[in-house]
């Protein structure tokens, strides 16, 4: 089964693949959980994987380095490549995602990116918001599957 692949490659471009996981929250009142970054560049919470460690503990660390929650991982909602470019290092990637649908649990406190900030966005208006197609699709997966797990399932 081959990925579904998003973004733009740039013809001379290396894009060495970069894997990561990330999750799609919903909250009580069907707003999707986004990670804003700099002020300016949303996300869905989650990121790269470190070598040797497995998908889901990587998520849980990411989503404790990113928003100080901890998170009960659900459902895999699917895998999914972005050509992007780093904000940070101007390197070009393709980065290959794993989603999970999940939910926040016990806050512990253990943030440490200060420039990321946990946002919740009605799942409509995050399209535009977001800086990787992947993480749209991954939205839309979710909400068709009905993969929601609040007592109601948001429709958009």
């Amino acid at each position: 089964m081959s990925l579904k692949q998003f973004g733009k490659k740039i013809v001379g471009k290396e894009y060495p693949e970069r894997p990561g996981v990330y999750a799609v929250i919903f909250n009580e009142r069907g707003e999707v959980a986004l990670v804003e970054v700099q002020n300016k560049y949303y996300f869905l919470p989650g990121g790269g994987i470190d070598g040797g460690e497995a998908d889901k503990d990587a998520l849980r660390r990411e989503m404790q380095e990113e928003t100080g929650y901890d998170i009960d991982i659900i459902d895999e909602i699917g895998d999914a490549r972005d050509y992007v470019v780093s904000l940070k290092q101007d390197i070009y990637f393709n980065k290959i995602g794993k989603f999970f649908l999940g939910r926040l649990s016990a806050h512990s406190g253990g943030k440490k990116e200060d420039d990321h900030t946990l946002i919740w966005i009605n799942p409509k208006d995050a399209k535009e918001k977001m800086y990787q197609e992947s993480h749209w699709w991954a939205i839309e997966e979710a909400l068709k599957r009905s993969l929601v797990t609040s007592r109601r399932t948001p429709k958009y």
